[in-house]
């Protein structure tokens, strides 16, 4: 074989194999063209036939949350007092349970509050519950370490049930609930006392039970007094319980 028939059949395995590849290139091309096709009909597809569940899905999110919020709203309601009304009625729960007297007070406090990590000196409105036996008129920090209020709450002495800014009026309310990302939120601190909040949410659910926007004086010493009548009923089975337990041995 001379070269120049070497170079023709050279060119020509050269463009067949060419021709070969575009063909296979073509091929592939058109493959995916229809992959393409066919995943966008399937996903046409399959969103119209979930589009009734996902409408379904977004009006039960929509009443859910509707739900939700008027729940939130009666809890908050439900939980919200007239704070001087509480305010005497806890002071005289504790005052039974404990057998020292308590008194509700609003007052100033000067104490410090840290912000942006400097320590400043500030004046603050409590609505609280207090032993009267150390009651005053106005509390004051006597140094940045030394935080009266909190020694008091931790001694069993106070009840904290509303903190304000002093530019602020003494709130005519005081709210105990919310509810904030998902979880139930308490407003006060009961600390020493929670017998309070044990109170505080079977009023609450009388109230909701009862649709009762607002309660009065009367309604809830009755109900303080039924429940210090129920506090002193458990309490003497438990000591009953107890004596015949020591008894038996």
């Amino acid at each position: 074989m001379n070269e120049k028939n070497e170079q023709t059949i050279l060119f020509e395995a050269l463009k067949l194999t060419n021709d070969d590849y575009l063909t296979a290139k073509k091929d592939e091309d058109t493959i995916y063209d229809n992959l393409n096709k066919d995943i966008a009909e399937s996903t046409k597809k399959i969103k119209i036939d979930y589009q009734e569940k996902i409408n379904r899905a977004k009006d039960q999110i929509n009443s859910t949350y509707q739900e939700f919020k008027k729940n939130k709203k009666l809890l908050e309601s439900y939980s919200t007092f007239d704070s001087e009304i509480i305010g005497n009625i806890i002071a005289q729960l504790i005052s039974t349970i404990e057998g020292k007297k308590f008194s509700y007070q609003t007052v100033n406090y000067k104490t410090y509050e840290h912000e942006f990590s400097v320590l400043f000196e500030t004046n603050i409105k409590l609505c609280m519950i207090v032993n009267e036996n150390i009651k005053l008129e106005n509390w004051d920090d006597l140094s940045k370490k030394n935080n009266t209020v909190e020694t008091l709450v931790n001694n069993g002495d106070a009840l904290v049930l509303s903190i304000k800014n002093y530019s602020y009026d003494y709130d005519k309310k005081i709210k105990f609930y919310t509810f904030n990302d998902g979880t139930l939120i308490n407003l006060v601190d009961f600390a020493k006392f929670p017998y309070i909040k044990e109170f505080i949410d079977i009023v609450i659910q009388y109230r909701y039970e009862n649709k009762l926007e607002n309660i009065s004086e009367k309604e809830l010493l009755n109900m303080m007094k039924q429940f210090i009548l129920n506090k002193k009923n458990m309490s003497n089975e438990k000591n009953l319980k107890k004596s015949k337990e020591f008894l038996s041995k």
